[in-house]
C-alpha cells in the first residue's frame, strides 16, 4: 500500500467497515463489494464505484467521503452509481441518492459543485483550484490551442484550394 497515493490511503482507510459490511449483502458472494475492485483512479480522478452496494451503504460511503474532504489532496471524487440494471425497477436507487445528497451539500458549501458524466457517474467538485480538469468536463488550455491550430490548419488546407495558381 506505500506505493498509493495519500488520497487512496485515507479512502482505504475510510471505507474498510463498508467492505466489512457489504460482505452480508444478500449478492455478496457473486459480486462483492470490496476497495481493491471499486476505488481506482482514472488519470488524474479518484473514482468510487458504489455498484454492488445498496442504498444504506451508498449512502454511508457518499457520508464518510463528504466528512473526509477536507483530508483530500485532490479537489474531487467521482462516484459511479451505474444505471439500475440489477436494481428494481430498472432504475437506480443508488444515482437518486447520490445526486439528491450532493446537490444539497452543493447548495450549503460555498465553492462545491457537481457534474454528470454520462449515465452513471456523478463527480463532486470540493477544491476547483485542486481538481483535474476531468472532473469538470473542461479542456486543459493547452489541448483547446491544440484544437484551435489543427482547425485553423485544416481550414486553411481546405481554403488553399480555392484560390486561384
Amino acid at each position: 500500500m506505500s506505493d498509493y497515493p495519500k488520497d487512496l490511503k485515507t479512502v482505504y482507510k475510510i471505507l474498510k467497515s463498508v467492505e466489512e459490511r457489504a460482505k452480508a449483502l444478500p449478492w455478496a458472494r457473486k459480486r462483492p463489494w470490496k476497495r481493491g475492485t471499486h476505488v481506482w483512479y482514472e488519470y488524474d480522478l479518484l473514482v468510487v464505484d458504489l455498484h454492488d452496494l445498496n442504498t444504506k451503504l451508498a449512502k454511508d460511503t457518499l457520508s464518510r467521503f463528504v466528512d473526509a474532504a477536507e483530508d483530500f489532496d485532490t479537489g474531487a471524487i467521482c462516484f459511479v452509481t451505474g444505471i439500475g440494471k440489477h436494481s428494481a425497477g430498472g432504475f437506480s436507487k443508488n444515482r437518486e441518492m447520490v445526486i439528491k445528497s450532493l446537490q444539497k451539500l452543493a447548495r450549503k458549501k460555498e465553492n462545491w459543485s457537481i457534474y454528470s458524466q454520462g449515465n452513471g457517474r456523478i463527480v463532486l467538485v470540493f477544491n476547483k483550484e485542486a481538481a483535474p480538469k476531468s472532473a469538470t468536463g473542461k479542456l486543459d488550455p493547452t489541448l483547446k490551442a491544440g484544437i484551435a491550430i489543427f482547425i485553423f490548419l485544416l481550414l486553411m488546407s481546405s481554403l488553399q484550394h480555392c484560390w486561384p495558381k
